[in-house]
């Protein structure tokens, strides 16, 4: 009875050894199939966007600012978009191209998101408003709108002109700070050969008016409505990191100085009594 116990125990043992070999060759076997795998795997360098970039912008200013948008990442081959960029200097290249969409963090730089100047159309000058911005719509001449040189996503500042009513003076102020452009609508686009970037040679300026759409609050929607109603309009580059305006107003006296400007009324009176004066005598010696 013993010897046939011993017997199944050493059966057993047996079997379990046997099991685990099978189990221990099969695993060495999966490792080893997988090491060869990822040996196998072919790596490639690849331009990946790392802060959004607006549509709009050109391959000089993305390159010239590579470290803030871009960065190099290393992707198995097979996910590497066949018109991608590997580095800055691919970009460097497109001399003159803008970027015709907005090209958001994770997604590979593309060399067919860059076309010429003449290509961009109206409804590529635009961003996604946020939710909680209104969106007010205006036409200005380029001169007071940066000369043109506006996009979407850039912040200004609204800077309004208003006359004097009844006892109060003409003043200029700066009403809104940093206001986002949603959008930006030429009456005439550019064509190829309108657009330089030989600081010698500059580009013409847009003809006709701009259409520039800013997103803002409510309140500050209602004041830039007053401005436009009353008074008349400019913008001001101010990006995030310029300083905000205070809220004084600029009238005559704060430019001339509050005696310049007395001293210039009063220049004028004794001007005009002078011209009365003489022409008094003048009169008194026809009449003579």
């Amino acid at each position: 009875m013993k010897a046939k116990r011993s017997t199944l125990g050493l059966v057993a043992t047996l079997v379990l050894a046997l099991v685990g070999l099978g189990l221990l060759v099969t695993y060495m076997k999966g490792s080893g199939s997988e090491a060869e795998e990822q040996a196998d795997v072919v790596m490639a360098p690849v331009l990946v966007v790392v802060e959004t970039i607006p549509a709009g912008s050109t391959a000089d200013d993305i390159a010239a600012s590579a470290d803030t948008y871009l960065a190099v990442r290393q992707l198995p081959a097979e996910q590497v978009l066949s018109d991608a960029m590997s580095d800055v200097a691919q970009l460097e290249a497109l001399t003159g191209l803008l970027t015709t969409v907005a090209i958001t963090p994770g997604e590979q730089l593309l060399l067919s998101r860059f076309v010429p100047a003449s290509e961009i159309s109206r409804n590529l000058t635009q961003i996604e408003v946020p939710e909680n911005l209104l969106t007010t719509t205006f036409a200005l001449e380029p001169q007071r709108a940066l000369g043109g040189n506006l996009r979407a996503g850039a912040t200004v500042a609204v800077i309004a002109a208003l006359d004097a009513v009844g006892e109060e003076p003409a003043v200029t102020m700066v009403v809104l700070d940093k206001a986002l452009v949603t959008n930006v609508q030429a009456e005439t686009l550019f064509t190829e050969e309108q657009v330089s970037n030989d600081p010698l040679n500059p580009s013409l300026a847009p003809q006709g008016r701009l259409l520039v759409t800013l997103g803002l609050g409510a309140e500050d929607t209602e004041r830039l409505a007053y401005a436009l109603e009353y008074g008349r309009v400019w913008l001001a580059g101010q990006p995030e990191t310029a300083e905000e305006a205070d809220d004084e107003p600029v009238a005559r006296e704060d430019l001339l100085g509050t005696q310049d400007a007395t001293d210039t009324s009063g220049s004028t009176s004794s001007s005009s009594s002078s011209s009365s004066s003489s022409s008094s005598a003048g009169d008194e010696e026809s009449e003579g």
